[in-house]
């Protein structure tokens, strides 16, 4: 409209063409409009008169229609009286020159948002293989620790049992020597005992001979018999000591050899319980070794876990830096997704509305002849398409400016 009422207002100035006949041509079918009437002049006319217009027919009238071909001109940016369908096939080739650049950044835009799909979820699976991968050596250190922890208990028992497996032998080799002590004494004591025997059955027989020769010297020597009676009782006094004696030291031999079978057997026992705990220490020993070489195993093993778990949790680390970086270009990608997709949705609505438009001309086109306005179809389609009943109230002709 306001397009219009500039393109009234130099026609008013005649600014717009310099001819005067120029001037006086309709504005819908640029014919020459007839003189105005009047001495001075009167009204300017703008359409032709009704009846007298180039395609003016029953339905259709510059008079009654001639401003919403000016408008419908004006809306396509062609004010001349051209064909109809020259000026559609202009529409229709700017469209497709607008429309082209269009359906190419829509097909790249496509392209892009599928790429960075594809770039989002493959970053989506990176992240998830970096947090398994993390898990994974988290319970494995845990294993190592664990593993370590025991391996040094089961050392320290070991320990533990070779120190008193070294004990126990210590004590059986001391109880040992304590009863080698009381075996040589026992036997040193057996030969006293079997010395004073030997000594008291040689007083025996020495007595014996002597009472013997006292017997025999008993007729000769009378006198002396009460001396030798005397001696004689001691002397049996002295045999009877010596027998008492002599079956002491017997039943000390006997209980010294009872000690000695006693002491034997202890000895025995103690040699099978040395050789049993020698055994177990040798055992224990080996154990110990193995525990040692377990440890050492251990040792090395959880020193190459330890470094493993510091490289896993550098590695660790460096995932999660990743993984934020990740996190950071997946918000980012996200948000230039979105933008996408936002100037997808445009262009979309953009390319629809340009179809509509594009759809709407060609069935203009479909619809106008080849004789274009000349046709009374054309010019009913136009009033249609164009809403000439809005414009009803718009005056044929512009009265002049007042006098002065």
């Amino acid at each position: 409209m306001a397009q219009l009422s500039q393109e009234n207002a130099a026609n008013d100035t005649g600014s717009d063409v310099p001819g005067a006949a120029e001037e006086s041509r309709c504005l819908c079918c640029a014919q020459p409009l007839p003189e105005r009437a009047g001495a001075r002049g009167g009204p300017r006319l703008r359409y032709c008169p009704e009846g007298e217009g180039r395609w003016d027919d029953g339905t259709f009238s510059c008079k009654r229609h001639g401003a919403a071909v000016v408008l419908y001109r004006t809306a396509r940016g062609d004010t001349a009286a051209e064909d109809p369908l020259v000026v559609l096939d202009h529409t229709v080739t700017s469209l497709r020159t607008v429309l082209a650049p269009v359906a190419a950044a829509l097909a790249e835009t496509t392209a892009a948002v599928d790429r960075q799909q594809e770039v989002v979820r493959a970053e989506a699976l990176r992240v998830a293989e970096a947090e398994a991968h993390a898990e994974r050596a988290a319970r494995a250190t845990l294993a190592a620790e664990h593993a370590r922890a025991e391996a040094a208990a089961a050392a320290d028992a070991a320990r533990a049992e070779a120190e008193q497996a070294r004990r126990d032998r210590d004590e059986a080799r001391k109880q040992a020597t304590d009863d080698r002590k009381k075996a040589a004494e026992a036997a040193k004591q057996a030969a006293i005992a079997e010395q004073a025997r030997v000594d008291a059955a040689t007083a025996a027989a020495d007595a014996a001979k002597t009472r013997d020769a006292a017997t025999a010297r008993a007729d000769k020597l009378t006198e002396t018999v009460d001396r030798l009676t005397t001696a004689r009782d001691a002397d049996r006094a002295a045999l009877r000591d010596l027998q008492a004696d002599l079956d002491t030291a017997t039943a000390a031999t006997h209980a010294a050899q009872a000690t000695i079978a006693d002491l034997t057997q202890a000895h025995a026992a103690d040699q099978a319980t040395l050789r049993d705990t020698q055994e177990k220490l040798a055992a224990a020993t080996a154990a110990a070794r193995n525990a040692q070489a377990n440890l050492a195993t251990l040792t090395d093993q959880v020193a190459t876990l330890t470094a493993a778990r510091d490289h896993l949790t550098a590695e660790h680390t460096r995932l999660t830096a990743a993984l934020a970086v990740a996190h950071s270009t997946l918000d980012s990608r996200t948000a230039d997704e979105a933008r996408h997709s936002a100037e997808l949705t445009a262009l979309r609505h953009a390319h629809t509305a340009a179809t509509v438009h594009l759809r709407a001309l060609r069935r203009l086109a479909a619809a106008v002849p080849e004789d274009a306005l000349d046709h009374p179809a054309a010019r009913y389609l136009l009033t249609t398409l164009t809403n000439t009943d809005a414009f009803t109230d718009v005056p044929e002709e512009e009265p002049e400016p007042p006098r002065r």
